[in-house]
């Protein structure tokens, strides 16, 4: 019988990694510069190549089913959860990011990063991408049906590929990004607009 944990192969060495060191269920892996290796499933812990620990995280991140986990290339670890949203470490700071902030929903399943640095978040709701600044929600068409089992990638060409399922239906898109700015007019009077006055984009 099976009795949960993690494999790692060294050469030609094998060791099992069992709880409750390493998280019984385990929904995903990632890795730090520091050679940090982290794991999540129903708990979240780092192996640092010797011992296992905790997160060492916010409170509401230790125990919470955590659904996926990503590197960016300047070394930032996203991690999703079914309840809580979206935790960014830094390298120093863990930060929070939910609906409140901008996120489509707070159930976060996977991550990829686009050739900009931003990132986008594939939740229960949509796709939400975050500019280092702000989320913006509904990045990719509309026509792309929601759901609870979805993942990101990112092609070499700069595509994205979205493979999600609903029911009996698996289906796998590939969306490519507009690059090119649309052309812009602003319809405003002349002189300068007084507080409080609209204009339009157009």
């Amino acid at each position: 019988g099976q009795t949960g944990g993690v494999l790692s192969l060294n050469r030609s060495r094998v060791a099992h990694h069992q709880p409750p060191d390493s998280p019984v269920y385990i929904r995903c892996m990632a890795e730090t510069p520091d050679s940090s290796l982290w794991v999540g499933g129903r708990e979240l812990r780092r192996f640092d190549g010797e011992a296992w620990s905790g997160p060492g995280g916010p409170g509401n991140l230790a125990n919470q089913l955590v659904e996926s986990a990503y590197t960016t290339k300047s070394g930032h670890l996203w991690l999703g959860t079914r309840v809580y949203g979206a935790f960014q470490h830094d390298g120093d700071v863990w930060h929070r990011h939910d609906t409140q902030s901008g996120l489509a929903d707070n159930r976060v399943l996977d991550f990829t990063e686009l050739g900009d640095g931003s990132v986008l978040a594939a939740t229960a709701k949509g796709v939400s991408r975050f500019d280092g600044t702000s989320w913006t929600t509904h990045t990719v068409p509309r026509t792309v049906p929601r759901s609870t089992s979805m993942s990101l990638r990112r092609s070499g060409d700069g595509h994205i590929w979205i493979n999600y399922a609903n029911e009996s239906t698996f289906r796998t898109i590939r969306f490519r990004p507009e690059v090119d700015a649309p052309e812009t007019k602003l319809l405003v009077k002349p002189g300068t607009v007084p507080e409080g006055e609209e204009f339009a984009v157009v």
